[in-house]
């Protein structure tokens, strides 16, 4: 889950401050804003850049890295659960607008052994590691490499793990609306994912390893951490 694009760079050298703005009278800023704390307008707090500012998103951790996790929950076969164990290290842009995490490195422990193992540096994709070798999946067009290519030409056989094919979200969409069932990427899918990313900057904004429990969805081991899985609401926001 690499930070190496070009607007990732433009994050590190953007570390001037940024005057308030007129807010575009196309623009309802309030509701913008939301339930976040308020704060003057900049043009580089909305849209695109949002994603790197903590009120509103994570950076890549829950930006494009979902797609990766998300993939590793899939083949984990831990879509409707998660990790039981959470370590994650990390350093951030820190120049006052934007305060996501730009670089760190994670492990997520699974009940039954299994680990994912994330790091900002190397290639965008995953890599699953088992005792024939390694296939890596490059999640930007989906190309397979692995350590042997034979693995590749590997037939699934009757009796093994078959999954259903996507025709694509759009279509997986309709389809399920029309049909009445769920899509292969439903809501619960999405959460348990989402909660993982959530959970992995909460690590490293707190300094502790956390213990999780995936069933009651509960931080066990840190009122600290806990608290941080919660955020006040500004009026007249409320749940």
């Amino acid at each position: 889950m690499p930070n190496s694009d070009p607007h990732h760079n433009f994050l590190r050298k953007n570390v001037s401050p940024k005057a308030p703005m007129p807010v575009p009278e196309s623009l309802d800023y309030n509701m913008w804003l939301g339930p976040a704390p308020w704060s003057p307008y900049t043009l580089e707090r909305v849209h695109f850049w949002w994603r790197f500012i903590s009120d509103y998103g994570g950076g890549e951790i829950t930006d494009r890295g979902a797609h990766i996790i998300d993939l590793a929950q899939f083949i984990n076969q831990t879509d409707h659960t998660g990790p039981v164990e959470i370590k994650a290290k990390g350093s951030k842009v820190g120049n006052g607008l934007y305060n996501c995490f730009i670089e760190y490195a994670f492990e997520c422990h699974y009940k039954k052994g299994t680990k994912i193992i994330g790091s900002s540096k190397g290639e965008r994709g995953l890599k699953l590691i088992g005792s024939d070798g390694w296939i890596f999946i490059h999640i930007h067009g989906g190309q397979l490499r692995a350590s042997d290519p034979r693995i590749l030409r590997t037939k699934i056989k009757p009796g093994q793990i078959h999954v259903e094919r996507s025709p694509g979200h759009h279509r997986n969409f309709l389809d399920g609306v029309k049909l009445r069932r769920k899509t292969v990427a439903n809501e619960e899918i999405g959460h348990r994912t989402a909660t993982i990313c959530h959970l992995l900057n909460i690590a490293m904004e707190s300094g502790e390893e956390l213990k999780w429990d995936p069933q009651r969805e509960m931080i066990t081991n840190s009122i600290i951490a806990e608290k941080m899985m919660h955020r006040p609401m500004r009026p007249p926001w409320t749940i």
